[in-house]
C-alpha cells in the first residue's frame, strides 16, 4: 500500500509487485490561510485522520485483507514546522513549506551566515522552501513553544511515521530541504546548528527513503484498520 499525504489531499493506493492496481481512496484536505503569507495545517485533523479515512476507504474497495499487505510507503508535502512536546504532543498547528512568514529571519541568515556556506554544507541557497528561516521564526516569536518543543518533524509523513511506529524519522532528501543537513555527510551539520542557533537534538533521524523505518504498532493498527506488525 501507498499513501500520499498530500497539500490538498490524502491518497491511498493497493498494487501488487507489478503495479496492477486493486483499490483507490482520495480523501480532501484543508489549507488554512491566516493572512497574507501564512499557511497552516492541523497534522491531527488533516494528515492523520485523513490518512485513517484514507487508508479505510482503499481497503474497502480493494477487498483485500489487511494481512496480505506486504508494506506501507508513504510520502507527502514538506517541508513543514511540526512541533510536538515531550509527550508527543502537536504544540501548534504545521507551518507548512510554502508560508512566507519567515522573511526577516532569511534576511538574518543571508547577512550573518551567507548563502556561500549553505551552498557549501548544505547544497542549497537560502529560500523561504528552507525550514531553516521557519524555526528561526518559531523561536523568536514563540519562545514558550520553542523551549518546550521535544522534536520538530519536517513533513508530513513524518508525523504520520510516527503516529503509526513511534519513530522519529525523516529521508534524506526531505532533511536536505530544511538546510541543516550536509549532503556530503549525510547528517546534520554541526556547523550551521552552532552558526544559527538552532538545536539539532530536536530534528529527526535522516534515513534513505527506501529503508523501512519501523513497523506499524498494535494501538496504531486497531485506528487505521491494518496489521500490526506490518513495515513502513
Amino acid at each position: 500500500m501507498g499513501v500520499d499525504i498530500g497539500t490538498s489531499a490524502v491518497k491511498a493506493v493497493i498494487t501488487n509487485a507489478e503495479g496492477k492496481i486493486y483499490g483507490s481512496c482520495s480523501v480532501a484536505n484543508d489549507v488554512n490561510f491566516l493572512k497574507p503569507g501564512w499557511v497552516e495545517q492541523n497534522p491531527e485533523i488533516h494528515w492523520w485522520k485523513n490518512f485513517i479515512f484514507a487508508v479505510k476507504g482503499c481497503l474497502k474497495k480493494s477487498r483485500i485483507p489487511p494481512n496480505q499487505i506486504a508494506g506501507l510507503g508513504i510520502s507527502g508535502l514538506s517541508v513543514n514546522l511540526t512541533a510536538l512536546d515531550k509527550n508527543g504532543k502537536v504544540i501548534r498547528p504545521a507551518i507548512l513549506y510554502m508560508d512566507t512568514r519567515a522573511l526577516k529571519e532569511i534576511e538574518w541568515l543571508k547577512e550573518n551566515v551567507g548563502n556561500q556556506t549553505f551552498l557549501e554544507i548544505n547544497g542549497n541557497p537560502i529560500s523561504h522552501r528552507m525550514l531553516v528561516p521557519k524555526i528561526l521564526w518559531f523561536k523568536k516569536h514563540e519562545p514558550e513553544n520553542y523551549n518546550k518543543t521535544w522534536k520538530i518533524l519536517i513533513s508530513s509523513q513524518g508525523y504520520v511515521i510516527y503516529k503509526l511506529c513511534g519513530q522519529i524519522t525523516a529521508d534524506y532528501y526531505t532533511a536536505d530541504m530544511v538546510g541543516l543537513f550536509s549532503y556530503r555527510e549525510n547528517k546534520w551539520s554541526n556547523k550551521l546548528s552552532e552558526l544559527i542557533g538552532i538545536d539539532i537534538d530536536k530534528l529527526p533521524q535522516a534515513f534513505p527513503s527506501y529503508e523501512v523505518v519501523g513497523e506499524i504498532s498494535t494501538i496504531s493498527a486497531k485506528q487505521v484498520g491494518l496489521k500490526a506488525g506490518t513495515p513502513v
